[in-house]
């Protein structure tokens, strides 16, 4: 098995992409802690694993609170005495033009999606620095609207711009200490929280047109990828960006054919 005797944590695991990359971890050998807001639904995503013969706890945890982060690593450490891989996956964003985001839209964004990821870098690289053997792995969810400019999606693309930043940043500057920090970068996944859009005839034909293929993405492609850089396959992989967008980057770069 890929991560087998691996400890983990991955946040925003109750469903979509975290729950995805929770259960294929777990399938791989990973020790998991599970991470989110609504411990009801975590424990949901526990069962699960537990059924299928793997090994995790839960922590509920608001990941953009700094404390909270710190404790939900401390906890990892107790309950398996180390921490190896550190998926910083949970977020929540808002949408819209510069001209109609408030203050207060932006630096919710912020806090949701680039404040989470530098306190679970800042508390995962601590804890990976002090444990023996030293080291670990980081993964932190980016998005495709952090390279390049979509319509309405302002606040988002700045905070996760920011996140790819994070990352090359700690990887420059833990690599030769064992930390690995990697980002990927998914285009649109259908998941609880995107379901809704898949409704719209006209928006899914727009999705389609972005990519070159005319399959959605789905949780589990961006879990598949996380898997890889989690594992020591991926050991000389270091402050890349891992794009998991049905090649909507490639698109988008070419123009939109009928757009």
């Amino acid at each position: 098995m890929r991560l087998s005797g691996k400890t983990c944590i991955i946040t925003g695991a109750s469903q979509g992409q975290g729950k995805a990359a929770a259960l294929l971890f777990a399938k791989e050998g990973a020790k998991l802690v599970l991470s989110g807001r609504r411990a009801e639904t975590l424990e949901k995503v526990r069962e699960e694993i537990i059924l299928q013969g793997g090994t995790a706890v839960c922590f509920v945890a608001d990941s953009s609170v700094e404390e909270q982060v710190r404790e939900l690593v401390r906890f990892c450490a107790d309950t398996y005495g180390r921490l190896d891989i550190m998926y910083n996956n949970g977020g929540s964003c808002t949408f819209g033009p510069i001209h109609t985001v408030s203050t207060e839209d932006f630096e919710y964004c912020m806090k949701n999606e680039l404040y989470n990821v530098f306190f679970g870098c800042k508390y995962a690289v601590l804890q990976m620095l002090e444990q023996n053997p030293q080291g670990g792995t980081i993964i932190n969810t980016a998005s495709v609207m952090g390279q390049r400019a979509f319509s309405g999606s302002l606040s988002h693309a700045t905070a996760k711009a920011g996140v790819l930043a994070i990352t090359r940043s700690v990887a420059r500057d833990y690599g030769r200490q064992g930390i690995r920090c990697n980002a990927l970068s998914p285009g649109f996944i259908v998941t609880e929280g995107t379901e809704e859009n898949t409704k719209n005839e006209k928006l899914v034909d727009f999705y389609k047109k972005t990519q070159v293929i005319d399959q959605l993405g789905m949780p589990e492609d961006a879990a598949s990828a996380a898997l890889w850089l989690a594992s020591d396959e991926a050991r000389f992989v270091h402050g890349a960006t891992i794009v998991v967008d049905g090649g909507t980057e490639a698109t988008v770069l070419g123009g939109i054919d009928g757009y």
